[in-house]
């Protein structure tokens, strides 16, 4: 059986304008993405060798992300627009599914002690997994419950376009609101993600964990320079 797996990371040739990373393995070939709300499942989801368990989605988170997304993610603004919107049992064609999971004891304790972990992606259309309700998807985004915000669900949504760590270029080791993020990897460099450098440095791009984790990170939505960067890639 197929594993989900999820490429972590929040990946051609790109004008000088934009910051971002990416590749080209990782764009889809349509503007407009199918979404659909996973429902709580008794079985867990493994993902990157770790079982998580599914939680159902209230109307009002959805109706949250929903708004987060669909205000960020234009077609007028960036090229790309993410629809649908419906639980997955009534659009089992839709290409992404978004999952919500509760924090469970555990986590809150290893959180403490390694970060938390907000938000889960695939990079781009790069998720396989052996659910037979999901068979038509292609990628996913989860969610935790302290993840439903804006700068979190923008930042995995990005993942889910192609995007990857804005934080990971080696300009965001010498960053001062890297270092005061408490950002262990960044400056790692765009090799451990396998991506190519693009224009120069985004200290604003919400595809860092240094604006994240900065002041009003979680408010903050997609920077001039990600939106250009999205607006190239799909420029088809």
């Amino acid at each position: 059986m197929k594993k989900l797996i999820a490429i972590l990371g929040l990946i051609p040739t790109l004008s000088s304008f934009a910051g971002s990373l990416y590749t080209d393995r990782s764009v889809w070939d349509t503007k407009d993405i199918d979404v659909c709300f996973a429902s709580g499942e008794k079985d867990k989801r493994e993902l990157s060798g770790e079982n998580y368990p599914i939680s159902n989605w209230s109307e009002g988170n959805k109706k949250k992300i929903q708004e987060y997304i669909t205000s960020e993610y234009k077609i007028e603004r960036t090229n790309i627009e993410f629809s649908g919107w419906k639980d997955c049992d009534e659009n089992p064609q839709a290409k992404l599914v978004i999952f919500y999971g509760k924090k469970r004891l555990g986590n809150y304790f290893s959180d403490l002690i390694i970060g938390s972990t907000l938000g889960l992606s695939s990079i781009g259309p790069t998720a396989y997994q052996d659910l037979p309700q999901y068979l038509n998807a292609k990628a996913f985004v989860w969610l935790y419950s302290d993840g439903l915000n804006r700068g979190t669900a923008t930042h995995e949504f990005g993942h889910s376009l192609g995007l990857h760590h804005e934080h990971y270029r080696w300009e965001a080791g010498k960053d001062p609101r890297c270092k005061k993020a408490h950002v262990e990897d960044a400056g790692i460099g765009p090799g451990y993600a396998k991506a190519d450098i693009h224009g120069e440095y985004d200290p604003e791009s919400i595809m860092s964990y240094c604006t994240i984790r900065g002041p009003g990170g979680f408010n903050k939505g997609l920077s001039p320079r990600d939106i250009e960067l999205i607006k190239y890639i799909y420029s088809f």
